[in-house]
């Protein structure tokens, strides 16, 4: 869903002020507003920034690569991690998981801002993962940016 709404807001942008790189920013951007707004029941602003940093990052991956597959598989990982591996909360007792880590037992510390400072980081980790697979793979550390041209042009169109 994401890489829909990138792919269109930097097809609209790319051709304003802002440019193509500015267009790919504003798309990066918004699609991770998206991503709070639909997480935004959790309350918690820390929880929230990390969605939208999260979310951000996400999006890069697919300006990077040009590739839904990293950020999707990236996300999955995680939510899978945190909610059947390694459960982080206290009164979980009785849910499915490996691993139970009982943080609320620890004063000041609470699951959402565990998750969000973790979950930066990992992202971050990421993040730095795939610039080094992209530069390993293609010679250089690029945005691409024939995304910003509107995929129904003809030269884009197949041949019948």
């Amino acid at each position: 869903l994401r890489v829909y709404q990138i792919r269109n807001i930097t097809e609209g942008l790319a051709n304003t002020k802002v440019g193509p790189v500015g267009a790919m920013g504003v798309a990066v951007f918004l699609a991770g507003i998206y991503s709070v707004v639909m997480h935004i029941a959790s309350g918690d602003p820390l929880f929230l920034l990390y969605v939208l940093i999260s979310g951000m990052i996400y999006g890069s991956y697919y300006l990077l690569t040009r590739r839904a597959a990293l950020a999707m598989a990236s996300h999955f990982a995680w939510d899978f991690t945190v909610s059947f591996i390694f459960l982080l909360g206290g009164s979980n007792v009785g849910e499915p998981a490996l691993f139970l880590v009982p943080i609320n037992q620890v004063p000041g510390i609470n699951t959402g801002t565990l998750i969000a400072v973790l979950g930066i980081a990992v992202r971050l980790i990421g993040l730095g993962f795939v610039i080094l697979w992209v530069r390993w793979r293609e010679g250089k550390i690029h945005l691409h940016k024939e995304i910003t041209a509107p995929s129904l042009l003809a030269q884009e169109s197949p041949t019948m």
